[in-house]
């Protein structure tokens, strides 16, 4: 669509991508009052306009859009925050970019601790106990850590130079039954208070 295109190029600013995991409008609300805190970017979220939570909609510095697809969206930008399903994990670790997981159920806990321990995202916060200290500290580590930026990017380009005609999530898929780890899980200044890991 122009109006992204016209979004992503308007200015040097780094830009979060939020998926749907957005639906929510208590994400919103966080999100809405994080913004200030983190310094200057620009947010895209996958969700209609019809579904935005007002304060968030009214910031200029951010766009809701419908459906576009991640392959083509997801290298354009510098951070994502997503539910951490294996689809969007593997789309996320195959565009190169840091994220940080918000794990609801079923085999997201698994695939966001994938990402926190192989050094590619911020620690995962189950979405139940994102709270606005979390989120605005999420939110500046992904957009402020260059050695984390630089990981995912490494990733990015292994991720889908091996066997660049199977799918993302075959690829994934691969990288789980190796078990291989090239690091252990950085520390992270995100692990705040007595915040419960992703599969609590």
């Amino acid at each position: 669509p122009e109006q992204l295109r016209t979004f992503l190029c308007a200015t040097n600013l780094p830009v979060l991508f939020v998926t749907r995991v957005a639906r929510s409008s208590g994400i919103q609300a966080l999100l809405s009052r994080a913004l200030p805190n983190i310094g200057a970017c620009r947010v895209i979220v996958n969700l209609p306009q019809a579904e935005a939570y007002s304060e968030l909609a009214s910031n200029p510095n951010v766009l809701f859009i419908n459906d576009v697809p991640h392959s083509w969206l997801l290298p354009r930008v510098d951070a994502v925050i997503h539910h951490a399903g294996a689809g969007t994990t593997a789309a996320v670790l195959s565009a190169g970019v840091p994220s940080l997981s918000l794990p609801t159920w079923g085999d997201q806990s698994m695939w966001a601790d994938i990402i926190f321990t192989k050094g590619l995202g911020v620690a995962p916060v189950h979405v139940r106990w994102l709270s606005d200290e979390r989120l605005r500290c999420a939110l500046r580590e992904l957009l402020g850590d260059k050695d984390l930026q630089d990981r995912a990017a490494s990733f990015g380009k292994s991720f889908s130079s091996k066997n660049p005609r199977a799918s993302a999530i075959t690829r994934l898929e691969r990288v789980l039954a190796r078990g291989t780890a090239p690091a252990p899980a950085p520390a992270s200044p995100c692990h705040v208070g007595n915040a419960p890991s992703a599969q609590e």
